[in-house]
């Protein structure tokens, strides 16, 4: 099934993008970081069935805490959820207790449905060890592991260059070159402009 909508908000407080992804009148959403009015006005148009995240950055997930849905991240960055140290909250001065939330635990090659449409989870390590990219028909949400013109941060927690460098050629084999690349931070992109643009794909 051809994804229906895809609507990004943009946090000025952390420069980091929300996808809302539509289908009839239910959505889901991908990294929630800090919920803006009009994100939270515009979602409660649709059924809210779950979240997705990327990664375990505090930027990421700082919106979560009021919304009562379940969460799917990748096993690896579980510990990124639990500690501040480890998903940066506390550079925030924010302590976000998701205790009492639904965390669903996601491998490589995972699949997720979303009514008709199925989301492929692909780990993609190095800016974390969990990092994961979705496709979802011709998009493919990168989080921070793939921007338009640049990559993803290594040095923070389970953060690993070598690691990156080798998730970018695992996306070269399986992302199209008219696939739209919606990344974690910045604009968005067809795969055939990233690739011209991104010293780290050449």
């Amino acid at each position: 099934m051809k994804v229906k909508k895809v609507t990004q908000y943009f946090s000025s407080d952390f420069s980091v993008n929300t996808y809302v992804v539509i289908d009839k009148q239910d959505c889901i959403l991908i990294d929630p970081g800090l919920m803006s009015q009009e994100l939270k006005e515009f979602i409660k148009n649709y059924n809210l069935k779950f979240i997705l995240l990327t990664h375990g950055h505090y930027d990421h997930f700082g919106g979560i805490k009021d919304l009562n849905v379940p969460i799917y991240i990748n096993e690896f960055d579980k510990i990124l959820l639990e500690d501040t140290n480890y998903n940066y909250a506390h550079m925030f001065n924010d302590v976000v207790d998701l205790s009492d939330k639904e965390i669903i635990l996601i491998k490589d090659e995972d699949e997720i449905k979303f009514n008709d449409i199925t989301i492929k989870s692909i780990n993609t390590p190095g800016h974390s060890k969990g990092s994961s990219c979705y496709f979802i028909d011709n998009c493919v949400f990168t989080g921070d592991t793939l921007f338009v013109e640049s990559i993803g941060r290594t040095d923070l927690y389970s953060g690993n260059s070598k690691m990156i460098m080798k998730s970018l050629e695992i996306l070269k084999t399986l992302v199209k070159s008219n696939d739209i690349i919606y990344p974690g931070h910045g604009g968005r992109a067809k795969f055939s402009i990233v690739k011209k643009m991104n010293y780290y794909l050449k």
